[in-house]
């Protein structure tokens, strides 16, 4: 048995450090490499190929410089290296570099690439064109670079009629491991009935103009395993999972993610032997609804099974998608008595797409109500065409899981916990009547690569699906998202090592067709995240907030791969308003890491093809939202004061200016900013379906005023004027146009007539107070309506929106009120046993808690505890100065490090019946304000290590008087110091 990847190591902080310098020494690259493909290529969705090259080692040190379209995998000589590259816009496109010497032997070598080519754009990726790109170097032998040498040929074992993950992701993974060893990783191997590249151009071609070198470190690689198996039965999975491709059979074909309008039907006959029910299972797919024979069975089931009688001999199946959509896949769970056939009324595959003007409603009730082919054929206004049986997918593999069901026999499974160990030991499952199904449960929230090292009879065939919950004892399935595979094995020992990366929790493996026993060795997940280096920590006296604060941290790595996602099941996106607030989660535990300088970078990259930033990029999905777009700088800036990195803040502010005059132009609406496009910022009732939005203008108002502080910080003091004066303009005008003075309050929206929304909601407000656009007479009344919302006030709807709640509250002091919340909105998600933080918190008549179970922009409460109940924040750009000021509230003790450029922060407090005792110790490089939350006039004896201040005060440590009163030291770094005030 050959094992294909490497033990991984963990990161630290020598690695990092190692990175930096691979970077700093291969940024320039003299590209003589071509960029290469197969002449073989069209169709060009869902391919994986395979290339190689023979090298001689004579020593010295070896490096690779590498890049795909869309994602490559790294070999040499049969061991696993990296993935990569990360995601870029494609005229940014970025390229790897790796050592490779400490992989190779002297002699022959083989370097090996698997490269998987999307085709169809995602929330990841722009739509491009096959391509590989890759330039080895020594020190003792010419470059070697991709040209038409190389040797390059389609996997033998993939299986492209598969259906898409998502709309925001590629395809499931179905591969055979009848078709393919590893012998193509070895030197000796022949490939002499391999083709030869095709040279595509040299580097600057379209559409990669200009590389960049890859700019944060390789993701990590560490093993985890289940910690349990929930269970083991024998199942019977449905008798069809069938998938259709609707994009280019009823959609107009293009590549890209936006939405698209679907115009038509899909159908099939059905020959059935004898009159018979066809169930039609619970499957993951978009909304459907079905016709049989003329007769409508409502929308497609996705948790209930319905049953629909089929007459001997040709039935009429009728599909009938929604008319606009993301996600473009139809698919179906289907079980029948005896065997049917699915045939085409059209020659070709089982598909016949009819497409007609949907809006001529006689004309669709007419093809619904058609009880034959011949009917609808009939019809005036079609067009219809056989399906291109590329288009069709044969299995899904999420749907044999989910579809299948219980049978009254005995699984033969011994021993299963010694594959949840790196062990020789194995668990056996063997022959048994149907299918065996094993649930696992790795224990919490992970995202990586799913690995499965086992001995097999040639043709068993694993289907696994998986899951972030299960919830009151019921499977919370993925709906909308196919997060599976499929693996068909060879005989003997091997290992399946996905090529795609997966988030969940739990995992349902099915073991069909087991025709000997199954030695199974190994089941994990290489845990594959952003390598971060924990420096920060948290612990007070309330054991729950403890939790929450951990709890926050996992959840953010589950999120943080090569830009900050908003989950790692469903979406594994960059959603750009999303990241400022795991930016601001990242400080305390991480800090300024080249993570958030990455996403702080990328958006404004976005801005050749839109006037704002988009709302998550790189996408092929080019959509505005413009609150996001504002949060952007907000982050950009935040990221400046927090790391002092000057270079990224000149880097970035240009962007800032060009966005920043486009929505200057907007700003039509009596001084608002009027804009089509989506105005979103919670999921609630908020009334923002409309082009003048009340939130886009206060947060506009914010963003004027950081980018007057990133002009500072640049000694651009034109620019400072002139977007402080664009934010008195947009504070005067949402003061005068959308104040309701009869509800106190600021309303949502002002409607495409020009009358006010009569919706007031405690987002819009909370907004305008946390940005200072309140009057002072007004301030008072208003914080008491957003504190408590009156009948008629929509309330925050997700965690993301009451970060802002939070943000407010704090910033007017409120601190009991933010643990109040985070206790009472946090607290009932670990009672629920999660691992991670939700996308949103229970609603009323959900089905279930929530959708994803893990959604960095919950992870608010990591932010709020660190900065207030331990205290610590930057008061300087790079925390040359900071703050040390502890808000207690109920807690009785705190004590935690907080990272900063300049080493680490620490912090322990301690609240006693008549004193209150503070001890830090700052960096060198920085200097500290500690606030006590204490007056003099309570606590007038003050101790500094020991000695009264009364009789003086410690070298270099200075009394800061202010009319709070409040006890206050400004403290230098490099040494550790204990206050003591005491009644």
């Amino acid at each position: 048995m050959t094992q294909l990847f490497v033990r991984p190591r963990r990161w630290t902080l020598a690695v990092l450090l190692s990175f930096l310098c691979t970077l700093t020494a291969f940024a320039e690259v003299n590209w003589q490499a071509k960029w290469i493909w197969s002449e073989d290529t069209p169709p060009q969705q869902n391919l994986l190929y395979q290339a190689r090259k023979g090298i001689e080692y004579q020593g010295g040190e070896v490096v690779l410089h590498l890049t795909a379209d869309s994602r490559y995998r790294l070999y040499v000589n049969q061991r696993w290296i990296v993935d990569g590259p990360n995601r870029s816009f494609p005229h940014r496109q970025q390229y790897d570099t790796v050592d490779i010497t400490p992989y190779l032997q002297p002699g022959k070598n083989v370097i090996g690439l698997e490269v998987m080519h999307w085709g169809l754009a995602t929330f990841q990726y722009l739509a491009g064109q096959p391509a590989l790109l890759c330039q080895i170097e020594s020190s003792n032998s010419e470059c070697i670079g991709t040209d038409a040498s190389w040797r390059i040929r389609p996997h033998p074992g993939h299986e492209r009629r598969t259906q898409r993950i998502a709309c925001q992701q590629p395809y499931e993974e179905q591969l055979d491991g009848r078709g393919w060893d590893t012998a193509w990783l070895t030197p000796a191997y022949d490939d002499s009935t391999w083709s030869n590249a095709v040279e595509l151009g040299p580097v600057g071609r379209q559409p990669w103009t200009q590389l960049e070198p890859r700019d944060i470190p390789f993701l990590t690689r560490e093993p985890v395993h289940p910690v349990r198996a929930l269970s083991a039965q024998q199942v019977e999975g449905p008798d069809y999972t069938l998938g259709v491709e609707t994009r280019f059979c009823l959609g107009d074909g293009n590549l890209e993610a936006n939405h698209i309008a679907l115009d038509g039907v899909l159908v099939t006959t059905i020959e059935s032997p004898k009159a018979q029910d066809l169930v039609v299972l619970p499957a993951n797919s978009t909304g459907v609804n079905l016709f049989v024979n003329g007769q409508a069975y409502g929308g497609f089931p996705q948790w209930e099974s319905h049953t629909i009688p089929l007459k001997e001999g040709t039935n009429l199946f009728v599909a009938e998608p929604g008319r606009s959509t993301h996600w473009t896949a139809v698919t179906f769970a289907l079980d029948v008595d005896e065997a049917v056939t699915f045939q085409s009324p059209l020659p070709g595959s089982a598909w016949t797409a009819v497409r007609f003007d949907r809006n001529n409603q006689d004309l669709a009730r007419a093809i619904r109500e058609a009880q034959d082919w011949d009917t609808i054929a009939g019809l005036s206004g079609i067009h219809a065409a056989s399906v291109r049986e590329d288009h069709c997918s044969p299995v899904v593999a999420y749907n044999t899981v989910w579809g299948g069901h219980a049978i009254p026999a005995q699984p033969q499974v011994t021993q299963l916990e010694n594959a949840f160990s790196d062990t020789p030991d194995v668990a056996v499952i063997a022959p048994a009547e149907g299918d065996t199904e094993i649930v696992l449960d790795f224990g919490k929230e992970v995202i990586g690569y799913f690995n499965l090292i086992l001995d097999a009879p040639e043709g068993v065939v694993i289907d696994v699906a998986c899951y972030e919950a299960i919830e009151d004892g019921v499977t919370h399935w993925s709906q909308g998202n196919l997060c599976s595979f499929r693996y068909t094995t060879r005989e003997g020992w091997q290992e399946f090592l996905s090529r795609y990366r997966r988030g969940f929790r739990y995992a349902t493996l099915v073991f069909r067709n087991v025709t000997a026993p199954i030695k199974l060795q190994n089941v994990n997940v290489i845990l594959a995240t952003y390598p971060d280096v924990r420096k920060g920590s948290f612990a007070c006296s309330d054991a729950n907030l403890n939790k929450i604060w951990d709890v926050g941290v996992w959840t953010l790595r589950m999120c943080s791969e090569d830009t900050f996602t908003d989950c790692p099941l469903y979406e594994q996106t960059y959603w750009v308003g999303d990241g400022r607030n795991e930016a601001l989660v990242s400080y305390p535990v991480w800090g300024s890491t080249p993570l958030v300088r990455r996403c702080v970078l990328l958006p404004g990259q976005s801005l050749y093809r839109s006037p704002l930033t988009e709302s998550q990029v790189p996408s092929g999905w080019q959509n505005i939202i413009p609150a996001w777009s504002f949060l952007w700088v907000q982050m950009a800036e935040e990221y400046y004061f927090y790391s002092g990195d000057r270079a990224t803040l000149e880097t970035v502010y240009p962007d800032v200016v060009t966005m920043l005059t486009h929505c200057m132009a907007y700003c039509t609406e009596r001084g608002l900013m009027r804009i089509n496009a989506w105005n979103f910022f919670d999921w609630a009732g908020m009334d923002i379906g409309h082009e003048t939005c009340t939130h886009n203008s206060v947060l506009l108002a914010e963003t004027a005023q950081r980018a007057a502080n990133m002009a500072r910080f640049l000694g651009k003091n034109e620019d400072v004027a002139k977007w402080e004066a664009f934010r008195q303009d947009l504070i005067t005008a949402v003061n005068q146009a959308v104040w309701d003075e009869t509800k106190g309050a600021y309303v949502d929206s002002i409607h495409g007539d020009g009358t006010l929304s009569s919706q007031i909601s405690q987002q819009t407000n909370a907004l305008a107070l946390l940005y200072d656009v309140v009057p002072a007479d007004k301030k008072p009344g208003l914080l008491r309506k957003v504190a408590s919302p009156p009948d008629g006030m929509v309330q925050f709807g997700s965690p993301f929106a009451l970060f802002y709640v939070l943000e407010m509250f704090a910033e007017e002091g409120l601190h009991d009120q933010v643990l109040s919340v985070v206790r009472s909105r946090w607290q009932p998600m670990l009672d629920k046993g999660a691992t991670t933080f939700w996308e949103m918190f229970p609603q009323e008549g959900d089905r279930w808690w929530t959708r994803s179970h893990c959604h960095a922009w919950s992870a608010a409460p990591t932010f709020f505890l660190s900065k207030y109940q331990l205290g610590v924040r930057p008061l300087e750009p790079g925390f040359t100065k900071l703050a040390i000021a502890p808000q207690p509230v109920d807690l009785t003790w705190c004590e935690g490090n907080y990272p900063i450029p300049q080493g680490t922060v620490f912090v322990s407090w301690k609240r006693e019946e008549n004193a209150f005792r503070i001890k830090s110790h700052v960096p060198a490089g920085t200097t500290a304000d500690v606030v006590l939350p204490l007056q003099w006039t309570e606590y007038p004896t003050v101790t500094i290590d020991g000695k009264a201040v009364k009789e003086g005060l410690p070298a270099g440590i200075q009394i800061i008087h202010d009319a709070s009163k409040q006890i206050k030291f400004n403290i230098p770094g490099g040494r550790e110091i204990e206050i003591v005030a005491s009644r």
